[in-house]
């Protein structure tokens, strides 16, 4: 007999064979306790009359029975019959049947257990953060790469030699001082900016950029489209007005070559 376990099924007790004698239930449950995982149980008939405790006569009628059919059965398998003969014992013809049903029950009951320890795992720490103080644990220092970041941003940094104004601040840039060159200010901006030794870092180049656009001078091309537009406005202006008395005189004088006085 091999040292293994063998479930018991409740419902042995509503089956036919619970109302056969006594030497055949202990027979069966005595032979379901040695079966074998591939349900073969090996002996004779007097080793397994000394295992159930019976009689040698009771074992083989009990084994009559077992391999008679029975038309009451509740298994219709095999007709009813519960073992058969083999080489050095018998089989139990529905053992694979039942060990499946076992081993389904088996894992319900192991998931059941397994999710009932999981929720009180799961309570125990949900009580024990509750117990805890309301102290929260100390932040971890920094790494040398984020202090470094950190003083960078603190201490600033110098305009990069490639920098250009994104479309954005150009755009701002324009709407907000019309009179500038913007794209002559961004090259003026950056050459000022990367050719200078003092105060030469910034931590913020786009605020920088918005200062010095704020700050800026109309540019030399717009004063002069500037100044050309009013002289002439002036030259129109003055091409339609009266001429003046003194003028003419002083014109008429000079152009005969007489003095004016």
């Amino acid at each position: 007999m091999t040292d293994t376990y063998t479930k018991l099924f409740s419902s042995i007790t509503a089956s036919t064979i619970w109302q056969e004698p006594d030497g055949t239930r202990l027979t069966w449950i005595t032979m379901l306790a040695m079966a074998r995982k591939d349900g073969c149980v090996y002996g004779s008939v007097p080793g397994l009359a000394h295992q159930a405790k019976v009689s040698i006569d009771a074992v083989r009628k009990a084994l009559a029975c077992f391999l008679a059919p029975d038309p009451d059965s509740r298994t219709k398998d095999f007709e009813g019959r519960r073992i058969e003969e083999i080489d050095g014992g018998w089989r139990l013809l529905n053992h694979e049947k039942f060990r499946k049903i076992r081993s389904a029950e088996e894992r319900r009951e192991y998931m059941r257990e397994f999710m009932r320890k999981k929720r009180a795992d799961a309570k125990a720490l949900a009580d024990s953060l509750a117990m805890s103080t309301d102290v929260a644990p100390p932040a971890p220092a920094p790494s040398v790469k984020e202090r470094a970041k950190s003083e960078t941003r603190t201490r600033g940094s110098r305009l990069p030699k490639d920098w250009s104004p994104s479309a954005d601040e150009m755009r701002w840039a324009r709407e907000k001082r019309p009179d500038v060159d913007a794209a002559l200010e961004a090259e003026t901006f950056r050459n000022f900016w990367t050719a200078a030794t003092r105060n030469a870092t910034k931590a913020d180049w786009s605020a920088t950029w918005r200062n010095w656009i704020i700050k800026s001078k109309p540019t030399r091309q717009t004063t002069s489209k500037t100044f050309a537009k009013m002289a002439t406005a002036q030259r129109m202006k003055d091409e339609h007005a009266e001429p003046d008395l003194v003028t003419v005189a002083a014109a008429s004088l000079l152009g005969s070559g007489g003095d004016a006085f």
